[in-house]
């Protein structure tokens, strides 16, 4: 009988080659059925060896064959007496990953301790290097929209603070020594200190 780790008859078909183990050449192929059961009709006195050939998905195939002796008309499987003739092969479930592991997520996040830090992060994941960058003050929403028509993907938008830089973006620029830095929004949005401090950051 075929049961899995937990004592449960496995429905799926398992074959098994029940070899004679003195004479080899003596073997015949045995297959469970629905129930998982195998009948396998009167042996003569001696040392067999199922191998099992074919297992169902899922499970782990035995890694060497059975000792199956039959001796005054009673079996002992590895050593063990079997009195009621019937033998149990206990095969193990696979491991199976838990889906929400195995699967990537189709939504990737990109955090930041403020707004300034998740834009530089945006620009160390999507931007290895950059002509031109964007800079628009964090609390300028309208000034940061006209910022991504400008971009359209294809210049890094940081963020700066009305009167300095923040230090994340200060760090950024330096790392991408742009040719251009383009500041969005009014002296009243970004102070002209800024446009100062921008001029060292520049490769020009």
């Amino acid at each position: 009988m075929n049961v899995d780790e937990k004592g449960h008859r496995i429905g799926e078909t398992v074959t098994f080659e029940l070899k004679d183990k003195v004479l080899s050449s003596l073997k015949q192929t045995v297959k469970t059925d629905e129930n998982g059961v195998i009948k396998v009709g009167y042996l003569t006195e001696g040392d067999y060896e199922p191998s099992e050939i074919q297992t169902p998905e899922g499970y782990i195939a035995l890694d060497k064959p059975i000792q199956l002796n039959v001796a005054n008309k009673y079996i002992s499987v590895n050593g063990t007496p079997s009195f009621d003739g019937t033998v149990y092969v206990v095969n193990e479930k696979k491991d199976t990953p838990n889906e929400t592991e195995e699967l990537e997520s189709p939504v990737d996040r990109i955090d930041g301790n403020d707004r300034a830090e998740v834009a530089v992060n945006l620009v160390k994941r999507f931007f290895g290097d950059a002509d031109k960058v964007i800079l628009v003050q964090s609390g300028a929403y309208a000034d940061a929209m006209s910022a991504l028509n400008v971009s359209q993907g294809r210049y890094p938008i940081l963020y700066t603070k009305q009167l300095g830089l923040y230090g994340v973006t200060v760090q950024a620029l330096q790392e991408l020594k742009p040719n251009e830095i383009i500041l969005v929004g009014g002296q009243k949005t970004i102070d002209p200190v800024v446009e100062e401090a921008v001029k060292t950051l520049t490769k020009k």
